[in-house]
């Protein structure tokens, strides 16, 4: 039997290192740390949450373990009896030195999230990815980034789910969209369902 899946991309909404960037430029992913949500985040979340009709249709959801994505998801899923798991292998590219992209302790985690999110994925107390006081020479590279995203393919054709959510990043979505990082500038839309199927043994966009 061929296996089919319809997986719904979904990068998180508009955050604070988002606004910031504009005036401080890359600056402000070093300063700032696990950014939250703006309000207009916070509304175009709202908005796929009443406007999206495929989301009564998701079977599972998996969202980075970050602030930003986790907020997002939980706006969007609001009312939702959908499974929800965070993931670290989501979290956006690069995941090892850009203080925004610094997960915090599973413990806290499950202590806020608990009753929404199931976090049985996150293998380590601490964000496995960090490394303190990086230099730019270790960070993640794009081959590396690919094979998480080919990780990720993998672990979601091994369920049995047929319709799936994911709620990342733009550079993370971009290339587990096109198998390719060409140029980080280029940011998907906040809140937009991308849609990549699975069929013939072949993904599409």
């Amino acid at each position: 039997m061929s296996v089919r899946k319809i997986i719904y991309c979904i990068r998180h909404g508009l955050s604070e290192h988002n606004v910031a960037y504009r005036s401080m430029g890359a600056e402000a992913y070093h300063i700032l740390e696990d950014t939250s949500l703006e309000k207009e985040g916070e509304e175009q979340a709202d908005f796929l949450n009443k406007y999206w009709v495929e989301k009564n249709n998701v079977d599972v959801v998996f969202t980075s373990p970050l602030t930003r994505t986790i907020q997002t998801t939980l706006k969007i899923f609001k009312n939702s009896d959908k499974p929800i798991y965070a993931m670290d292998m989501l979290k956006e590219y690069p995941f090892n030195y850009e203080r925004i992209n610094k997960r915090k302790d599973k413990r806290d985690l499950v202590i806020n999230y608990r009753d929404n999110i199931n976090f049985k994925y996150l293998k380590s107390e601490k964000d496995p990815y960090w490394v303190e006081n990086d230099v730019y020479s270790n960070r993640e590279s794009v081959n590396n980034l690919k094979k998480r995203c080919q990780e990720m393919k993998k672990f979601i054709l091994e369920r049995p789910e047929e319709r799936i959510a994911i709620v990342s990043h733009s550079s993370y979505l971009q290339c587990f969209l096109t198998q390719e990082l060409e140029d980080e500038d280029v940011e998907l839309k906040h809140c937009y369902p991308y849609e990549l199927t699975y069929q013939n043994e072949h993904f599409i966009y």
